[in-house]
């Protein structure tokens, strides 16, 4: 998990609510009345995986009361396969929201219990006991983690009895609390809860990423749901790459094989034809025609062009002939231009037919200009030696 950087600025709910803007990352500090600390270990991480489980795993305790709490999980340990921390389990429908406190400030704040401000000062294992006008709250932590959270209304208790109470409980599951802090917020003053609050990241940086406020849980969440969208996507992306190389590879290996085996053959087919072996027997095959005799006919198009190119050659930059559309078929080709008379059209059909080609002129009509639109048929009867 990435933790926030940057400044910090800690201010309680009853701080002056002037502009802090471009003060850093702002930490309110609040009391909470209606708040209980639970922890977890998952064998996973992420924000959104771990709410799931936990509302799972409270639902046959809340019944249909689930709906009415806030679930916010804090990690205080998180490696690539495991998660662990504590759930801040939160009512809801709290008189004062803590959304509404933050927004009192600006936007972007995020909100802690008010006793964790003093983590560091007992941390990593001890108990915290925050008393103000109102309430008393012990919270015992345990490896950074606050596993134990209690609030009780001041008139109703003393933060010894408190403290008493706490230790109790902490030796009854057989913990410890290796440093007690008792504080009273009347002896606090903006300056220590700063200092206590800076000391508490500096000691345990996943104290950066605490926020009790629901819109700060769920935009963490719907961060992680995006991101973890966007992973699956890429790892489709890159499994079906993955498959098309390896048929690609697959079919390039068959067409290699393919190939080696027809020149295999090709060399074979020629010892048995000839009774020498050539590397190359197409090209031995082709010359010991031409010295037979024998006439080896070449009907490609490159042929084709390469005759028309030479004819042009011959013809010179003052042909008389555009020739305008050029169609090419297995058996003939179809020539079509322009041409400044009869002349140069006949000296066209007499430069093919030295190549060897069978022509047939038609359609000839006079144009606009003096010139003369022509049509030319040509069979591809000739033979090259």
């Amino acid at each position: 998990m990435k933790e926030k950087t940057g400044s910090y600025r800690f201010r309680t709910d009853d701080s002056a609510s002037g502009d802090v803007a471009g003060q850093g990352n702002v930490i309110l500090l609040r009391s909470f009345r209606n708040l209980s600390a639970h922890e977890f270990s998952f064998p996973f991480q992420g924000m959104s995986k771990a709410r799931d489980a936990l509302k799972i795993q409270y639902k046959p305790l809340l019944g249909e009361g689930t709906h009415h709490v806030e679930f916010i999980p804090f990690f205080t340990k998180v490696s690539k396969k495991s998660s662990s921390g504590c759930v801040f389990l939160r009512n809801k429908e709290e008189a004062t929201p803590p959304d509404e406190t933050a927004s009192a400030f600006g936007r972007g704040r995020t909100i802690w219990p008010v006793p964790l401000a003093f983590a560091g000062e007992v941390g990593p294992n001890g108990l915290l006991i925050w008393t103000d006008e109102k309430l008393i709250t012990s919270v015992w932590i345990k490896d950074w983690t606050p596993v134990f959270y209690k609030t009780t209304p001041s008139e109703a208790t003393s933060p010894e009895d408190e403290e008493r109470g706490a230790l109790e409980y902490i030796e009854g599951i057989g913990g410890n609390a290796e440093k007690i802090l008792i504080v009273d917020a009347k002896d606090v003053t903006d300056e220590d809860m700063e200092r206590c609050g800076l000391k508490t990241i500096a000691a345990c940086p996943s104290y950066a990423n605490l926020d009790l406020s629901g819109a700060g849980t769920n935009m963490r969440e719907h961060r992680e749901r995006l991101l973890s969208a966007l992973a699956a996507t890429s790892r489709a992306a890159l499994c079906s790459g993955i498959l098309f190389l390896i048929a690609a590879s697959v079919m390039f290996a068959r067409q290699s094989s393919i190939e080696s085996r027809v020149a295999s053959n090709s060399i074979e087919l020629y010892e048995t034809a000839f009774e020498e072996r050539s590397m190359q027997p197409l090209v031995s095959a082709a010359a010991k025609l031409r010295s037979s005799g024998e006439i080896v006919r070449d009907d490609s198009i490159t042929s084709f062009l390469r005759d028309i190119s030479s004819v042009w050659e011959k013809l010179g930059d003052e042909s008389g002939i555009t020739i305008e559309t050029l169609r090419y078929g297995s058996e003939n080709a179809d020539i079509q231009g322009t041409a400044d008379g009869n002349e140069p059209i006949q000296r066209l059909r007499s430069r093919l037919e030295e190549l060897g080609y069978s022509l047939r002129v038609d359609n000839i009509q006079s144009i606009p200009g003096g010139g003369m639109r022509f049509s030319m048929n040509t069979s591809k009867g000739r033979s090259v030696e």
